[in-house]
């Protein structure tokens, strides 16, 4: 529990990525946590479960490829596994926030719902934004642009994959 105090932490902008413990349990748990999620958000977004199941595949995919590319030009490969570790605890913390926004947005389709949604999402581009500055120490406006480019690839590109497979 302490372990993922500390990852959390980095969600709020604190927390030091170098002093991240190593656990591949937690990250098995992470995975896990986000598939599960991802895959109850995904049905109701697309409605069925075969393709919200292969949809969270693809993310996760990209997810591994995105980090892989981001570690190999920063030549901090030994990384991998704090990082994918890092990466899906900070996506499990703020889909806990996601969820009932998005169910808010679903039922009532209220403005409030819509521009509390933004903040959230504003939210998570800072926080891997935050995240990739520590793995490549190049300034903020890189390391947003990373974000971005992280959460284009992820989500839009796994939306784009499954387009095209199905």
């Amino acid at each position: 529990m302490e372990q993922l105090k500390e990852y959390i932490s980095l969600c709020w902008f604190k927390g030091d990525f170098d002093e991240m413990p190593e656990s591949m349990s937690l990250f098995r748990n992470a995975l896990i946590f986000y598939a599960v999620v991802a895959v109850f958000l995904q049905i109701n977004a697309i409605g069925g479960f075969i393709e919200a199941f292969i949809l969270v595949g693809f993310e996760i995919v990209l997810t591994f490829i995105f980090v892989s590319l981001l570690l190999y030009f920063a030549k901090a490969m030994n990384q991998f596994w704090r990082v994918q570790t890092i990466y899906f605890i900070c996506q499990d913390f703020i889909l806990i926030f996601s969820v009932p926004l998005l169910i808010w947005v679903t039922i009532t389709e209220n403005a409030w719902a819509y521009y509390t949604l933004a903040v959230v999402m504003l939210w998570a581009i800072a926080v891997f934004a935050y995240i990739n500055n520590q793995i490549i120490s190049s300034g903020s406006f890189v390391s947003t642009m990373l974000s971005l480019a992280y959460f284009v690839t992820v989500y839009g590109g796994g939306f784009l994959l499954l387009m095209v497979f199905l």
